[in-house]
């Protein structure tokens, strides 16, 4: 302000207003006006000083021009029906990260929040609902709910989808378990079985012809002499990985039995130190 308040002039960045004292190229009969302000552009630099304020009708405080434009964004992202939880979170966010004087930022961090909670709502049941959605996914994406930090509304609904969702991931697992184990260990038998018999039968068939005498020569009795190490070989291989198969099967078969949630018996497989299979039971 520059002189007495009848005739003050008002300086902005690169203008000036001037009231009736000491304006000059204004008519008298202009200036006799009550509401007069003659307004000069005088091309000047802005001044140095503080920023520009404005209030918010919002939040009932004085922001800084950059402050409370990013709050009127933040504003509008929230009305907008077509901006996603996770777009009014970002709006908010950018008023908490705002440099300088921020008296809004406890209650833009607030806002935020509000939001990434219901993002992470939003999240949980899309992805309860894709039916491509492993239950283990499910579980997680409930889970971040239940972890997410302050106060949360929808942490007891949230917790009871999760646990819901985790014994069903659980139930799921033990049942592919038993399963494998099954298969290892019919195959295992089908192995030992087929191919012993099949071993033994030619083993037997050629010891056969060899102690009928029906051997031309001492060539032909070598190369039966031969054939039946191979089939003893053969034999030995196929029981050896019969075994095998049910020695891993079984046990995955029997540990993964139902049994009540929390207490069931899990096995599984290792690579021991050797480079050995290692069967490990988990409870």
């Amino acid at each position: 302000m520059i002189g007495s308040p009848e005739g003050a002039s008002q300086i902005s960045p690169g203008w000036v207003t001037l009231g009736r004292a000491g304006t000059r190229g204004v008519t008298p009969e202009a200036t006799s006006r009550p509401d007069c302000g003659a307004i000069l552009q005088l091309g000047l630099a802005p001044l140095e000083g503080p920023r520009p304020k404005g209030a918010s009708p919002d939040m009932g405080q004085e922001l800084e021009v950059d402050l409370l434009r990013l709050v009127q964004v933040a504003r509008r992202t929230e009305k907008s029906p077509n901006a996603t939880p996770t777009d009014k979170a970002a709006a908010w966010e950018s008023v908490v990260q705002h440099q300088g004087e921020n008296p809004v930022r406890a209650e833009a961090e607030q806002k935020r929040d509000v939001w990434l909670l219901e993002a992470a709502v939003q999240h949980a049941r899309s992805v309860e609902d894709n039916v491509m959605a492993s239950s283990r996914q499910k579980e997680a994406a409930w889970d971040k709910v239940v972890t997410f930090p302050g106060e949360n509304a929808s942490r007891p609904e949230a917790m009871e989808k999760r646990d819901r969702w985790r014994a069903q991931a659980d139930t799921e697992e033990r049942q592919g378990r038993r399963t494998a184990g099954t298969w290892l260990t019919v195959s295992g038998v089908v192995v030992a079985a087929a191919g012993g018999t099949v071993f033994a039968l030619l083993n037997s068939s050629n010891n056969s012809a060899m102690r009928s005498g029906d051997v031309a020569n001492v060539s032909e009795y070598q190369t039966r002499t031969d054939r039946g190490k191979v089939y003893n070989i053969g034999l030995i291989s196929s029981l050896a990985a019969g075994g095998v198969l049910v020695g891993i099967g079984l046990p995955f078969w029997l540990g993964n039995r139902s049994a009540p949630s929390g207490s069931e018996t899990r096995v599984g497989l290792h690579v021991g130190p050797l480079g050995g299979v290692v069967i490990s039971g988990l409870t």
